[in-house]
Parts: structure tokens; sequence; C-alpha cells
């Protein structure tokens, strides 16, 4: 159980800690559908029963 509570805490610290200072030089710019579309394509090609359980199974840290 040290272990479980080691991983709450610091989950607890990174979700409560304040964001850090925005830079200047660094703006923010979205990707662009085609762009989107290069990244998501792959993913839509798994069944979806098999992409739920990938996903279920990746917020599990065991």
């Amino acid at each position: 159980m040290g272990k479980r509570l080691a991983v709450s805490l610091a989950l607890a610290v990174v979700l409560l800690a304040p964001p850090l200072a925005a830079q200047d030089d660094m703006t923010y710019e979205p990707f662009s559908p085609d762009q989107l579309d290069n990244l998501l394509a792959p993913i839509a090609l798994y069944p979806d029963p098999l992409l739920a359980q990938v996903l279920l199974a990746a917020t599990f840290p065991d």
C-alpha cells in the first residue's frame, strides 16, 4: 500500500502545483486538420472494443 500512497501523493502534488508561467517567446499553434488526420488516422484502424481496452489499460499504473 505504500507504493499506492506515494503515487497518490505525487499525483496530488502535480495536480495542485501552480501552473508554470508562460514564456513570451512561445506561442500556441494548433494542429492543422491535415496534421490531425496524419496523427489520428492509424488509431482508426483498430476495432473499437480493442481500442477501449487499450485506453482503459493505459490509465492504470501497474
